[in-house]
């Protein structure tokens, strides 16, 4: 009965980490991205086979190894580690700690990124930066489950989940020579891609909205909402940054801008920045605003007032977008 009774309180705490507390997605809105989370959910109940995450910079990968923690192990540790980022005369320690007197400076045992995951999950980030040289101790530790803390005698078995993540095409760096082969099959036993931006549209303006509750959550006194036009100018725009480059330019509207209501002119970049992808850019912004007005006006039967209100705008600044982008309503009708 006591396991019955701690299987469904398992099950129950699954079917919460799937949805945000509002009830709705975490991972997006879109039909690719609904498919992914189908897929984490499968994996939960074979926690030792690894897992490789593939997308471009920026997508979420790390928001995806996540979001299968807190399906599969929500109270045990999660502990990341960017390969990329760490010297390689260091990871080897940082991955599978040490002995006190290991080496000059190891005054007590240091706990690596395997042992301090415990049950939880070990987020391997970057796994293409990985140095040749440490390559065939991790190769070993996916076989075995086992794994010696530098200057160590004792083995110690790894309990936790081991997720990989890169931007990199690792075919290419076997191929190269940058990456062993064995190493490649061992870890590339469940891949799961996250597609770009700019293939699921329909998650921009989801995300974007919550980037913006996000922010007005830690700041209450400074609530920022979006307007409509500026959901389809975000929409319209390409993301080669993906979901981080989305994330940030969200933040610099709310951060620079002191009104509640985000308006295209708010996501600007400086033409001095980008030269003349800033002017394309501006083009694109301009377009949009004035296609979403034209829309709105013939949706409202041309009516100003109506139109201003729908917009999120008063009549002065919509009389003066309309001379702007020469819209004259006899023309219209």
């Amino acid at each position: 009965m006591a396991k019955l009774l701690h299987r469904l309180a398992e099950l129950k705490m699954r079917r919460q980490a799937i949805q945000s507390p509002s009830g709705g997605p975490v991972l997006g809105v879109s039909s690719s991205m609904a498919r992914l989370a189908t897929q984490v959910g499968r994996l939960i109940e074979h926690p030792e086979i690894p897992v490789l995450l593939v997308g471009e910079s920026g997508v979420g990968k790390e928001v995806v190894a996540r979001y299968l923690h807190n399906l599969q192990c929500p109270q045990a540790p999660f502990e990341a580690l960017n390969c990329a980022a760490v010297p390689n005369t260091l990871i080897g320690s940082e991955l599978f700690g040490y002995e006190k007197g290991a080496f000059t400076g190891a005054t007590q045992r240091h706990a690596g990124l395997f042992e301090r995951a415990g049950r939880g999950i070990a987020f391997l980030d970057e796994i293409g930066d990985m140095p040749v040289e440490i390559q065939p101790v991790l190769l070993r530790l996916l076989q075995e489950r086992r794994f010696l803390r530098l200057g160590g005698g004792q083995e110690n078995e790894i309990q936790c989940r081991i997720v990989f993540a890169t931007h990199q095409e690792l075919r290419q760096l076997v191929e190269t020579g940058a990456f062993r082969e064995d190493l490649y099959y061992r870890i590339n036993v469940v891949q799961i891609v996250i597609p770009p931006l700019r293939e699921r549209r329909e998650d921009i303006v989801w995300l974007a909205r919550k980037f913006v509750a996000d922010f007005s959550q830690e700041h209450p006194d400074s609530p920022r909402f979006l307007s409509e036009v500026v959901c389809d100018y975000l929409t319209s725009c390409h993301w080669p940054g993906n979901v981080r480059e989305l994330k940030n330019a969200v933040l610099r509207a709310c951060v620079l801008n002191n009104r509640e209501v985000l308006e295209i002119e708010d996501f600007a970049y400086p033409q001095s920045e980008t030269g003349g992808a800033g002017m394309a850019l501006q083009a694109q912004r301009q377009q949009s605003e004035k296609d979403h007005i034209l829309a709105t006006l013939r949706s409202h039967g041309l009516r100003v007032a109506e139109t201003a209100q729908a917009l999120g705008i008063s009549r002065k600044t919509l009389w003066q977008k309309m001379k702007k982008y020469d819209i004259r309503r006899e023309k219209l009708s």
